[in-house]
């Protein structure tokens, strides 16, 4: 997919996305990934891909478990902490066969007035129908 109703999309030479762009041409998001092809970027630009930079965020990895997020700033402002992740063990015992699938425990998060925990919570499919706020 190229284009839908609102945006255009650009991919790189491995099929990931790296772009996409707003038709009405007010905002642009930039994604890198590394070379195990886990997003470790996402910028944000209000206009075109030249337009100055908006936000921009670090992901962070183990393995293939999302440990935490941060802010990237701008260029003019430091790197903070937005979420963490802790992970348990998924369905097939910690074996990794089942790719994480309800090993996720619970997301750190500041929700403005704090951090606070979120913790998934998981149907017997392994599907997360809501968050349960602590």
């Amino acid at each position: 997919m190229t284009q839908d109703g609102t945006w255009h999309y650009r991919y790189d030479g491995e099929n990931r996305l790296k772009e996409m762009e707003k038709k009405d041409g007010t905002k642009t998001l930039q994604f890198a990934c590394d070379y195990l092809n886990r997003r470790v970027r996402k910028t944000v630009r209000n206009g075109t891909p030249a337009a100055a930079v908006a936000s921009s965020t670090k992901f962070v990895w183990s393995g293939f478990q999302l440990t935490a997020e941060l802010d990237a700033g701008t260029g003019e402002t430091g790197t903070t902490h937005l979420k963490s992740y802790l992970w348990g063990l998924d369905f097939s015992n910690g074996s990794g066969a089942a790719g994480g699938a309800g090993g996720l425990l619970g997301v750190y998060q500041d929700v403005g007035a704090g951090k606070v925990w979120f913790y998934p919570a998981y149907d017997a499919m392994g599907v997360k129908p809501e968050h349960v706020r602590s």
